[in-house]
């Protein structure tokens, strides 16, 4: 991260970019590794075999409407 932004802010967008996209990439695998290991720790937790047939009502969008609590 701050070898990412330390390029950007010399100028250097092509390096900049190259090495976020190496930072990512790294991290990346690390995240699929650490999920992989979770869910082998807590199979039971994970068991659901259906997808959700609605969105979750976050709100964005418009989906939620709500009153102001005053």
């Amino acid at each position: 991260m701050i070898k990412t932004f330390e390029q950007y802010a010399s100028g250097d967008y092509a390096g900049s970019y190259d090495t976020f996209r190496e930072g990512y990439k790294l991290m990346f695998g690390v995240g699929q590794a650490l999920g992989d290991a979770i869910v082998k720790q807590s199979p039971d937790k994970f068991a659901e075999t259906q997808m959700p047939t609605d969105m979750p009502r976050t709100g964005l969008g418009g989906a939620l409407k709500q009153q102001q609590i005053h």
